[in-house]
């Protein structure tokens, strides 16, 4: 690229020298040809002159032709000034009245040489009409002008000097010079100045040339650079690592020595770039490159794969060692970043494949230290694992669900069940949270704790999501128009459907579409998602509650503290994680984590509701420290639509 650059550069340069040349030697011409026409007017103007002195004009009182020629009394005087013509190279001298209207010439005279040829004044005053326009323009201004005519003979250049007589009246004196020699001479000059603008150009080419194999030479190399490294880190690529690892499993093959594999990827790379912009996300793998190297040395081979993947290349390392240089990349990755003004705290994850034990070729090494670090990844993160033989067995299910979720929605896989929500204070079902359960042809039923966060990653869950919604929709509307007693559904909303753009939009047309009142919706957003971006949570929440959609947090307790934004969030109802109802009635821990939540709501004037309700012992205590709502299996397990269909008629009777 940068060759390339140099390249247009140098050409440009070279052209502006050229346009320069040219531009000089137009200039110099033009100068050239200034100079001689100045020197030819001096030439006329001293024989016009001349003329004046020598041949006095004569006013005759008869008429005459507009062509006569009256030659002066004074022979000599003719003689003299033909002579004087001669020696300054000037044809005709010449001298011209007006008299009534009507231009004489009274007195002139031409050079011998135009006597030999035959030239005579008579024919030169037959091509001079053309200028009568230049003569009577001299007499009105009384200023002296120059004119150019061309015939048979030639081209000539005249002068017009206008005088004023004894008498009082107004002629002019002139002479004509023939300029044949002076434009072969200006044509010369053009020539000479062609050939040395030419000249200039063909002296460049052998410069030009040997310049232009040495920028080819340049981008070849640079080329081939760019083939082996990352333009952004100038790490090695792909291509160059392969070549080598393929060395170093060869001489660890000869040596019977092993060899590690170093899979590392920062954690929540996207959402740097997403939050800060590419040029910050930039400078995060500049340094972290920086930092691989300046940690591993020049034994280890750092290259960047791709995006924020880096492969390291580890000769002579066995697992133990291996364990302590991962545990020293996690710290040094770990040291915040400054990158443009931006204080940064990162981690990674890195997975690690040993030769030979983990594979024997540069495909299968890589391929199972990948593998292992998107164990890391979907595990905990900021930590190491070394490849196993089940992580690969996890990973293939991986691969092979993310496969079917993109065919899960045209096949019709997926179902709604519905888990019924009741109130501690009546007794009646209030409502529902509706559940999304896949039925997989070959695999049956795939738990939603697999498929749910596979989906999240992949993006797929927006599709899906919207799916989940506009059914469970319509179906609401079908259970309204059976008559069916009032009723909320609460849908789920990942944090990946809670960054859509136009989420509020696209929900409120599922509702004007299907005709359900807002108010017989909940959407339930986890804590952790809410508190991602706070500004955000609050403006969507807000735009949710202005359309009368009621908003629900759920898992409450599990994730960030968020205390105090829960009384800027619009939100009308608090979920009681399961893990707190699961031993609170012999957990005082759980209990007392339960019952200030409850507290709390109440004093925030929140509603909340209780889940994985399952024994009447959890149920007394919910009730008894004023826990609004409940669902589990206590009540119901999640029902497919007929079932439900049941449960709400049987609740109905009681």
């Amino acid at each position: 690229m940068k060759n390339t650059k140099d390249l247009w550069v140098w050409m440009g340069t070279f052209l502006l020298f050229i346009v320069g040349i040219t531009l000089f030697s137009y200039f110099e011409y033009q100068n050239h040809k200034k100079l001689l026409y100045h020197q030819i007017d001096e030439r006329l103007r001293i024989a016009a002159q001349t003329t004046n002195t020598l041949l006095t004009p004569h006013f005759q009182d008869r008429s005459v032709e507009a062509k006569g020629i009256y030659p002066t009394q004074d022979r000599n005087n003719i003689d003299r000034l033909s002579e004087f013509a001669k020696n300054m190279g000037v044809v005709y001298v010449y001298s011209v009245i007006q008299k009534n209207g009507k231009i004489y010439f009274t007195a002139s005279s031409g050079t011998d040489e135009e006597r030999a040829t035959g030239v005579n004044l008579t024919h030169y005053f037959d091509c001079y009409e053309d200028a009568s326009d230049a003569l009577e323009k001299t007499f009105q201004t009384h200023q002296m002008h120059y004119d150019e005519y061309t015939d048979k003979w030639g081209t000539f250049r005249s002068i017009f000097i206008p005088m004023h007589s004894p008498h009082g009246a107004t002629y002019i004196v002139g002479a004509d010079i023939k300029i044949n020699t002076i434009s072969a001479e200006l044509r010369q000059e053009a020539f000479s100045l062609l050939l040395r603008l030419f000249g200039t150009i063909a002296l460049s080419f052998p410069f030009l040339t040997w310049y232009l194999r040495r920028m080819n030479a340049d981008l070849k190399r640079e080329k081939q650079r760019l083939s082996h490294f990352d333009q952004l880190t100038g790490l090695p690529n792909r291509m160059l690592l392969k070549d080598r690892i393929d060395a170093l499993l060869d001489s660890s093959h000869r040596e019977k020595e092993s060899l590690a594999v170093m899979f590392v990827d920062i954690d929540h790379f996207k959402e740097v770039n997403d939050t800060l912009g590419r040029v910050v996300g930039d400078g995060v793998l500049i340094e972290t490159a920086q930092r691989l190297q300046t940690t591993l040395g020049e034994e280890a081979i750092v290259s960047r794969l791709s995006g924020d993947e880096f492969v390291l290349l580890l000769p002579t390392t066995d697992a133990n060692r291996a364990s302590m240089i991962a545990l020293t990349l996690l710290e040094t990755i770990a040291h915040p970043f400054s990158i443009e003004q931006n204080e940064l705290t990162l981690t990674a994850s890195i997975g690690i494949a040993l030769y030979p034990h983990d594979g024997d070729d540069f495909e299968t090494l890589l391929k199972n230290a990948n593998t292992a670090m998107h164990q890391v990844k979907g595990e905990n993160r900021n930590d190491f694992y070394f490849f196993t033989p089940e992580m690969q067995i996890h990973f293939n299910r991986h691969l092979q669900l993310v496969n079917a979720l993109r065919y899960a929605l045209k096949r019709d896989e997926f179902q709604l069940y519905y888990q019924p929500q009741m109130s501690l204070k009546t007794g009646e079902m209030i409502g529902a949270e509706v559940l999304l359960r896949w039925h997989h042809p070959l695999w049956g039923m795939i738990s939603p704790a697999e498929f749910i966060p596979i989906a999240e990653e992949s993006g797929q869950i927006i599709p899906i999501g919207e799916w989940v919604l506009r059914t469970a929709m319509e179906q609401l509307q079908g259970w309204i128009a059976q008559g069916f007693p009032p009723m909320v559904i609460a849908v789920n909303l990942s944090t990946v459907q809670f960054r859509q753009k136009n989420l509020v939009a696209l929900v409120m047309n599922i509702l004007n579409d299907t005709g359900v009142p807002p108010s017989c919706l909940e959407l339930e957003l986890t804590e952790a998602c809410a508190m991602v971006n706070q500004d955000l949570a609050m403006e969507i929440m807000r735009q949710f509650h202005a359309q009368g959609i009621r908003m629900a947090i759920d898992d409450f307790g599990t994730g960030y503290s968020s205390l105090s934004y829960l009384k800027k969030f619009q939100v009308s109802k608090l979920k009681i994680d399961q893990s707190f109802v699961r031993d609170i009635t012999h957990d005082s821990d759980d209990q007392t984590i339960v019952t200030t939540i409850i507290d709390m709501a109440h004093n925030l004037g929140l509603h909340t509701i209780a889940e994985g309700v399952e024994t009447a012992q959890q149920l007394d205590f919910l009730r008894s420290h004023g826990c609004d709502e409940i669902q589990g299996y206590y009540f119901s397990k999640p029902l497919p639509v007929a079932a439900f269909e049941s449960f709400v008629w049987q609740c109905n009777r009681r």
